[in-house]
């Protein structure tokens, strides 16, 4: 019994210094990757997003799909909004242009600055966000 006892704590001990060694090197590359790393995958300059988002606020409520693709240009994303039961017919579009793009291909909540329009059934224009980092 007594050696189950000394196996497990051994165990246990060096499963803690695995943790703490793994945790280490996590924090030693959120480091290197900190909230001031200017490597972006696509990055406008501050006057194209001032001109961009002044586009994007003459657009009206209303206006079709191929109108705002004419102003913007070909969005980064074009997608179907689909309802969360699979046998719904879909809610609309939605189109995503990217201001900032921090990495090709990952969403980085903290990092990416986006506009998303949303678009109903029709194709119609209902809403957008604008959202900046």
């Amino acid at each position: 019994m007594k050696n189950i006892i000394t196996i497990m704590l051994i165990i246990f001990m060096g499963g803690g210094s695995l943790y703490s060694k793994v945790k280490d090197e996590m924090k030693d590359y959120s480091e290197k990757i900190g909230t001031d790393n200017q490597d972006y995958f696509f990055k406008m300059s501050d006057a194209d997003i001032e001109k961009f988002i002044e586009k994007v606020k003459i657009l009206k409520k209303g206006m079709n799909i191929q109108e705002v693709i004419n102003i913007l240009g070909e969005p980064y994303y074009n997608r179907r909004i689909g309802s969360k039961k699979w046998i719904e017919p879909s809610r609309g579009r939605c189109l995503t242009y990217y201001l900032k793009k921090f990495k090709k291909g990952v969403v980085y909540e903290g990092k990416d600055s986006k506009v998303l329009l949303y678009f109903d059934v029709n194709n119609k224009l209902e809403d957008y966000t604008i959202d900046l980092r």
